[in-house]
């Protein structure tokens, strides 16, 4: 397979089109005798910049990723611009390229990435086009003060309630600003932000993403636990609480508007039409603090699982809701946030849920079967997997801070539509992400590194883990050995399954109980174990205790185990029947 990566910056000529890129490359194959089928286009699209970082250009993330696994035998760009306005960019794509078996073209000349004249050529042409797209990225700051000077729109979305005339004067969308007063005085009243996303969704208006090219395009959210990423259509997007908060304390609407890094000394301030009074606005942010949903003097409940446990049907995170009277006391889908996007899942008791799983931690059951796992010998393939993941996201990690550097040093030298200071929160937030995932890859690391210890280590600490133990501390004994809890409802058969993932080599666990809370049973990775049920409240009632514990014994989870020691997630005919001899001659 070949490649043609196309790319088409703000600043590039009309003679630069994606058509006119990819009629040349195809063009440029054809030539080679190439048939088109054999052809995959990498298209980044219109608005992309090549000072752009690689994770913000998922097309030639794509490619270097089908290049490292030997999918692509010769890469075509127009020229060296397609591919890099940034020396950074250059230097990680020259280190790919050296290891792969891959020809790159830029035009009709096939580039050596071996030789050390070449790479010099390529750097100065590499310097030359980071220059050009600094000066442009300067002249177009220029550009955006001069136009919030004269009251022009300084480019990108409009801030919601407003828009702009025929010659480009930012004015006041009238039937948003109807929804933007509505906010205001709704807040003043003494509704919380949460309460009026509701109202605003319930009567289907429409939010500014949905607005914006007709409501087509996609968003892509990263859940800051796990790192998964989300897809959500623009035309799906609903009003959120954060939304309404962001329009209340927004100084546009009293008529005032900033352009520039404050960090950097560099924020200026200009008018802007006014929605809201100055005044009025100031009332309403003073009252906020006040409002339901909003900080003040709300109690605040620790939740020992925060972050910990996933939908195991839409894949959002369970995140806790409690009153003081326990009243409404439970972990429940994100998605329940929004009514029209609900997946259906159940909530589930707080303190069934958080007991549950620290005496699971505790039990005995979990120490015999790490030892039935300490007779299956090591788990090499996972531990490489492992250890490129980890090298990986240090390289991520690394990037993201040089570039938080580079944005606070370069300050007006970006061609990033947004002030300075956005950009270094944004990446900010990337820094932290990162750091996340790498610290609880680095435990996980840490306990399969020891191939002869790891399990005894586990069983060692686990065995000092004791009932009673203090909150804090038993939430970083949780957050040290489990990876991911996962919650699935069966509706009709009035069941939960619980899934446990661990950071620890440990085969997870899968666990059924009723919805009332009153029996559980565990299923066993290997199928000749016997699964154990155990009650939880044991019902008086005799025939209902039997129907119970049937359906509890019959019933089959949608969860699979899935085993550390065998990375294709499936057990082989010769590891069960290795799991049945050291099952029966542990327990002789």
């Amino acid at each position: 397979m070949v490649a043609i990566y196309t790319r088409l910056s703000k600043e590039d000529a009309d003679s630069n089109s994606i058509n006119n890129q990819l009629r040349t490359g195809k063009l440029f194959f054809k030539d080679l005798g190439i048939d088109e089928s054999k052809i995959k286009v990498y298209n980044e699209g219109e608005g992309i910049s090549g000072g752009a970082e690689i994770e913000d250009r998922p097309q030639l993330q794509q490619l270097i990723l089908d290049i490292q696994n030997g999918l692509i035998s010769t890469a075509w760009f127009r020229d060296q611009k397609r591919l890099e306005r940034s020396g950074m960019t250059l230097f990680l794509f020259t280190e790919v390229v050296k290891k792969s078996k891959v020809d790159v073209y830029f035009g009709n000349d096939l580039e050596d990435f071996k030789n050390p004249k070449g790479f010099i050529m390529r750097g100065l042409k590499s310097l030359l086009n980071e220059s050009t797209r600094l000066e442009q990225s300067w002249e177009t700051k220029k550009q955006l003060h001069l136009n919030m000077k004269e009251g022009k729109h300084r480019g990108g979305m409009h801030t919601y309630g407003y828009t702009s005339d025929e010659n480009g004067y930012v004015i006041v969308d009238e039937e948003e600003a109807k929804i933007v007063r509505r906010i205001y005085q709704m807040s003043m009243d003494g509704i919380g932000t949460r309460a009026i996303a509701r109202t605003l969704n319930k009567e289907g208006v429409a939010t500014r993403s949905n607005t914006v090219k007709g409501g087509s395009g996609k968003r892509i959210t990263v859940n800051k636990h796990t790192g998964k990423e989300t897809i959500t259509d623009i035309k799906d997007i609903k009003w959120a609480g954060n939304t309404v908060r962001g329009i209340i304390v927004n100084e546009k609407y009293k008529g005032i508007a900033y352009l520039g890094s404050e960090e950097l000394g560099e924020r200026k301030q200009y008018d802007y039409p006014i929605i809201i009074e100055p005044k009025e606005w100031k009332k309403v942010n003073d009252n906020l603090k006040s409002n339901r949903n909003n900080s003040g003097k709300n109690v605040k409940h620790k939740y020992l699982l925060e972050g910990m446990i996933e939908c195991g049907r839409c894949g959002r995170n369970y995140y806790g809701r409690t009153r003081k009277d326990k009243s409404d006391h439970y972990y429940l889908c994100s998605s329940k946030r929004f009514p029209e996007l609900n997946c259906g899942n159940k909530s589930i008791n707080i303190d069934f849920i958080e007991n549950f799983i620290w005496s699971t931690l505790t039990s005995s059951s979990l120490k015999n079967q790490i030892n039935l796992q300490l007779a299956t010998g090591d788990d090499k393939p996972k531990l490489d997997t492992l250890q490129l993941e980890v090298e990986q996201l240090h390289k991520e990690l690394t990037k993201h801070k040089n570039a938080k550097k580079k944005a606070i040093q370069s300050s007006f030298y970006s061609d990033d539509d947004r002030d300075v200071e956005d950009i270094v929160k944004a990446i900010q937030s990337k820094i932290e992400s990162t750091e996340e995932i790498l610290d609880k890859k680095e435990k996980e690391l840490d306990y399969l590194s020891d191939a002869s210890n790891k399990l005894d280590k586990v069983k060692d600490e686990l065995s000092n883990v004791k009932q009673e133990t203090p909150f804090n501390l038993r939430q970083e004994i949780i957050n040290k050995f489990i990876k991911r809890i996962f919650i699935e409802s069966d509706n009709n058969q009035h069941m939960y399954e619980v899934k446990i993932e661990y950071n620890a080599p440990i085969w997870d666990n899968i666990f059924v109980t009723n919805q009332a809370y009153s029996i559980i049973k565990e299923m066993h990775p290997i199928k000749a174990i016997p699964q154990t049920i155990e009650w939880i409240k044991e019902p008086k009632n005799v025939t209902y205790k039997k129907q119970l514990y049937t359906k509890v014994e019959q019933y089959q989870p949608k969860f699979k185990h899935k085993h550390i020691f065998n990375t294709s997630f499936e057990q082989s005919p010769w590891e069960i029947a290795e799991m049945n001899y050291y099952y029966n001659k542990l327990s002789n």
